[in-house]
């Protein structure tokens, strides 16, 4: 018999993808207060984002700059140290600020209402 129903999904399911299972170790690290290893991980998720999904890459983004933020909190002692911080959270969000699904096919009003995360 040659069905040819949707077979993909199985062959998904079975070969998961090593960005998802980096994600989640990440995860951990950061569940853990173990924000370098999980920063660590991240960065390397993110060096090579371009082919992961779209939505992993957005999580990714998301915790990597929560982790950035959680490590330089009370740790940015000289100006060079707020510069190298200030490039990559500007790339990150440079990233995040790409025509992504989430924020080009869902709504009109794709600029506005970004101040009720603020605080």
């Amino acid at each position: 018999g040659g069905q040819n129903s949707s077979s993909g999904t199985s062959q998904a399911t079975a070969d998961p993808d090593p960005s998802i299972l980096l994600y989640n170790l990440a995860l951990l690290h950061f569940q853990e207060k173990r924000y370098g290893e999980c920063r660590r991980v991240l960065e390397h998720l993110y060096l090579n984002i371009e082919p992961v999904d779209e939505d992993l890459a957005l999580h990714i983004c998301f915790l990597l700059l929560d982790v950035l933020i959680h490590t330089a909190r009370g740790n940015l002692y000289t100006a060079g140290e707020v510069d190298r911080f200030a490039q990559q959270t500007a790339t990150i969000l440079a990233f995040l600020e790409k025509p992504h699904a989430l924020n080009s096919s869902s709504g009109s009003s794709g600029r506005g209402g970004g101040d009720e995360g603020a605080g």
